[in-house]
C-alpha cells in the first residue's frame, strides 16, 4: 500500500487518484499526523510525503515512520519538495533511504520513481 501525505487536499487526492490509476492500493492524508497514524494501522509499502507541513513537517514523518517500523519492514520513501533548501532539511535522515522529488511534480517522474522504488524492494 501507498500512503500519501500533503496538507494540501486537493494535492493528496489528486496524487492518491493518479497513483491509484495506475492499479496500485493507496491511501492519502491531509496532516503528518494523520499519515503517522495511517502507518501505524497499516502495512504501507511506500510514503510519498510533502516536505513543508504544519505540526510536522515530513523529514520528521519519515523519522518517526522509521522508528515505529521493524528494520525489515519499513516501507520506502519519497519526499516532494519546491523549497531550495530541502537536501539540507533532509541531512538527518542520513540513514534512511529516500528520493527527493521536486515540486512541481511532474508526473511522469513521480510514476518512474514508484515503480523503479518497487522494482528495488521486489528483488
Amino acid at each position: 500500500m501507498i500512503l500519501v501525505v500533503d496538507d494540501e487536499e486537493d494535492i493528496a487526492e489528486e496524487l492518491a487518484d493518479l497513483i491509484e490509476s495506475t492499479s496500485r492500493e493507496v491511501v492519502y492524508a491531509t496532516s503528518a499526523l494523520e499519515g503517522l497514524e495511517i502507518a501505524k494501522k497499516n502495512v504501507i509499502d511506500l510514503v510519498i510525503t510533502d516536505m513543508r507541513m504544519p505540526q510536522m513537517d515530513g523529514a520528521e514523518l519519515v523519522r518517526k515512520i522509521v522508528d515505529y517500523y521493524e528494520p525489515d519492514r519499513r516501507p520506502s520513501f519519497i519526499v516532494i519538495s519546491g523549497h531550495l533548501g530541502a537536501s539540507d532539511d533532509l541531512l538527518h535522515l542520513n540513514d534512511v533511504a529516500y528520493t527527493l522529488v521536486p515540486k512541481p511534480v511532474e508526473v511522469e517522474l513521480l510514476l518512474e520513481t514508484i515503480a523503479s522504488i518497487e522494482k528495488v524492494d521486489n528483488a
